[in-house]
């Protein structure tokens, strides 16, 4: 994912492709063009999520982590778009909406995103530590998929998240997290719907996701990087080693929704 330029980058950019949050920076990135001054590359360049360099600038261990060329250190997916956005206005698309209520309308989108759906995505992929555990937030995952639904535009409203001809940030930022709700709900949970493409249950948000990709090809490239991931993840037995498989074979708990 890294630059091609041999210039020095006016930041860069610590992420890897399987990561929903640094996809919606990534998104960020090519939908402006700015790889010239924007580098990606892998947390391991700092030793790793937990290696001293790396927590040094981003004392949660997370990613992504954009540093800037004079050092200074932005963590968290919604604050480094923010800095690209304003930083680079002259280059691209702005993704904001041109409107006050639009402009609100879009952070709420990304604000409900954040609190309410990243909190819970790890009972996807992640080991739990009880199967009561996965289930009461996979519970709470279809609540809070059922609000962005709530909130997803019409078909008829155009392509994107919210009505409108261009795409926002919001789009950069749910398409991600739905790649992996697409790809491990249907095909580990029972979900109906088509593995990789979309949930029975949510109509609105399954012909967004289709319709965005295929009208802004950044949009296609993000989702294409973290499908590719889970597909590794995937080859590798990441849902048995988690627990996930054995988790399901309880039926004592809820795992298909609605």
């Amino acid at each position: 994912m890294a630059s091609s330029s041999s210039s020095d980058p006016a930041a860069t950019l610590y992420d890897m492709p399987i990561s929903n949050h640094g996809a919606r920076v990534r998104y960020a990135i090519y939908a402006k063009d700015i790889q010239d001054v924007v580098h990606i590359v892998s947390p391991n360049e700092l030793g790793g999520l937990k290696g001293e360099e790396y927590l040094k600038r981003n004392p949660q261990g997370k990613m992504p982590l954009l540093v800037l060329a004079d050092g200074t250190a932005l963590p968290e997916s919604e604050i480094i778009v923010q800095y690209l956005l304003d930083a680079y206005a002259d280059r691209g698309p702005s993704l904001k909406p041109d409107d006050a209520v639009s402009r609100a309308k879009t952070a709420y989108v990304c604000r409900h995103h954040d609190m309410y759906i990243a909190s819970v995505q790890g009972c996807m992929y992640r080991a739990m530590p009880s199967t009561e555990a996965r289930a009461t937030q996979l519970a709470e995952l279809y609540k809070q998929l059922c609000v962005l639904e709530s909130l997803c535009s019409s078909p008829e409203d155009g392509p994107y998240f919210l009505p409108g001809t261009t795409a926002t940030h919001a789009d950069g930022a749910i398409v991600p997290t739905m790649c992996f709700c697409f790809y491990a709900l249907p095909k580990y949970f029972g979900w109906p719907g088509e593995h990789k493409a979309s949930l029975s249950a949510f109509p609105k948000l399954s012909a967004w996701f289709a319709s965005c990709q295929a009208s802004d090809a950044n949009l296609k490239k993000v989702a294409d990087e973290v499908t590719g991931a889970l597909g590794a993840w995937d080859e590798g037995g990441r849902w048995e080693t988690v627990g996930a498989i054995a988790d399901v074979k309880n039926t004592e708990y809820k795992w298909a929704y609605p």
